[in-house]
Order: C-alpha cells, then sequence, then structure tokens
C-alpha cells in the first residue's frame, strides 16, 4: 500500500527534463509566462532600478532598463522557440 502511495506521488511531481513532454501533461503557455511576469517583479529589481536612476537620471536609467528587458525577451523568446518546436522543458545538461 505504501509502495503505491509512493509510487503515484513521483508520477505526479515527475519532472520532463530533457525529454518532451506528453501531450496530455502540457500547459499551455498562459501558466508559465504568469511565472515568468512574477519575476520581473522583485524587490531586489526596484533597489537596482533606483541605483542606475541615481546614477543616470530618469530619462536614460528607462532606456536601459527597457534595452536590458528587450535582450532579455529576445533572449528568452529563441530559448521557448526552440524549447516549443522540441517539445522539451529543459536541457538535461548532459
Amino acid at each position: 500500500m505504501e509502495e503505491n502511495v509512493k509510487n503515484k506521488s513521483q508520477k505526479e511531481t515527475e519532472e520532463y527534463v530533457g525529454v518532451p513532454v506528453p501531450k496530455d501533461k502540457r500547459t499551455g503557455w498562459t501558466k508559465p509566462a504568469l511565472v515568468w511576469l512574477g519575476f520581473s517583479i522583485s524587490f531586489a529589481n526596484l533597489v537596482i532600478g533606483g541605483q542606475i536612476e541615481k546614477m543616470v537620471g530618469m530619462p536614460n536609467a528607462i532606456l536601459a532598463i527597457l534595452l536590458g528587458n528587450l535582450g532579455l525577451v529576445v533572449y528568452a523568446g529563441l530559448l521557448a522557440a526552440i524549447s516549443g518546436k522540441n517539445r522539451i522543458l529543459a536541457p538535461d545538461g548532459g
């Protein structure tokens, strides 16, 4: 009985790293997008943004932050496109 519970628990938390995610386990893009959106809102980002503003002024700080975010969007978009094309959640590191 305990082994069945353990096996069920392992299956529910299974990660699909380096292998295609089965169609019945895919969540779509909205849930991951909400998680990634949350990464951009943090206290550390507010502090760093404030420091940038103090050094270069508000217009240049906004420009620097937008350009930095644009670079991250391009990078993350390329990774997402490759991952989506191959139906792989994350590289396995090997």
